[in-house]
């Protein structure tokens, strides 16, 4: 995967695409690549190699650039004149091809799933935590609406599910009803006992049940030995087991933003940490 951004990272759409003859530098292609580099840097990280992650972040740096931009590009390339203002009412751009940015225009009939979230393998958390940090604002005005329109007969599935678990904004009532209509097509349960897409099932209902359950995640875990990790959604007890070392740093976040950070102190001590997540969090 590396090789292949190295070669293809294109000097314009500081993307790589997904075709070598300069294809669509937009929708699942362009979600998996911001959150790619940062792994990569990490690895890097792990591995002790500062050259190699730094290199990483400059590029997962410059893949910042069209994640973000395609939700107000078109409305500059407007304004700008680099594109007309045909009167088509576009929400948003879901990336560029090599010819200029890939609209969306509004469509009632259908709403797609893997637009600005989906990797076409389950959802990146880096790219939620970039959406989260500079572009909030826009996506609960530009896309969750639309997303909330989904149906059944519009295209609702499991992903639609997950992303407005993420940032819809929606009690769980409402998130749960949505369960119980994707649960109710039996057409989209024959295609999930193929291996594509039903791959994909259970990382979609892992943030919706996290969202219903207010499930606490890892959200920083650096030079832990992490022996185990289990959260009892019925009582709200999480219990983490672990060994720090002598740079160690480890914390859990809720999905409504709440964080406490562990104790790593005693580097090279084992111990066993339960916390009451349902007090702390409320």
């Amino acid at each position: 995967m590396a090789s292949y951004d190295f070669v293809h990272d294109d000097w314009l759409n500081m993307s790589a695409g997904c075709i070598e003859r300069g294809g669509s530098f937009a929708i699942d292609m362009l979600n998996t690549e911001y959150g790619g580099m940062c792994s990569f840097a990490r690895l890097a990280e792990i591995c002790g190699d500062q050259d190699a992650r730094e290199h990483f972040l400059f590029r997962a740096a410059r893949r910042m650039v069209p994640t973000l931009a395609r939700l107000t590009v078109i409305d500059w390339q407007k304004r700008s004149g680099v594109i007309p203002d045909d009167g088509v009412d576009t929400d948003f751009s879901t990336g560029c091809h090599e010819t200029g940015p890939q609209r969306y225009p509004r469509n009632p009939k259908v709403v797609k799933d893997l637009i600005l979230y989906d990797m076409s393998q389950g959802i990146c958390q880096d790219l939620i935590s970039l959406y989260d940090r500079y572009a909030g604002d826009e996506l609960r005005k530009r896309y969750f609406p639309k997303v909330r329109e989904a149906t059944p007969e519009n295209g609702l599935d499991w992903v639609m599910c997950a992303i407005l678990a993420i940032g819809g904004d929606m009690r769980r009532d409402e998130l749960a009803r949505r369960l119980e209509l994707c649960a109710e097509d039996r057409e989209r349960h024959a295609r999930l006992c193929q291996d594509w897409p039903g791959v994909q099932t259970s990382s979609y209902l892992e943030y919706v049940y996290a969202a219903m359950s207010d499930t606490p995640r890892i959200s920083d875990c650096r030079d832990v030995t992490l022996h185990d990790a289990v959260f009892d959604p019925a009582t709200g007890e999480l219990t983490l087991d672990y060994t720090p070392g002598e740079d160690a740093s480890l914390a859990v976040e809720s999905p409504k933003g709440f964080r406490k950070s562990l104790d790593v102190s005693r580097p090279a001590e084992r111990r066993k940490y339960v916390i009451d997540w349902h007090r702390l969090n409320n």
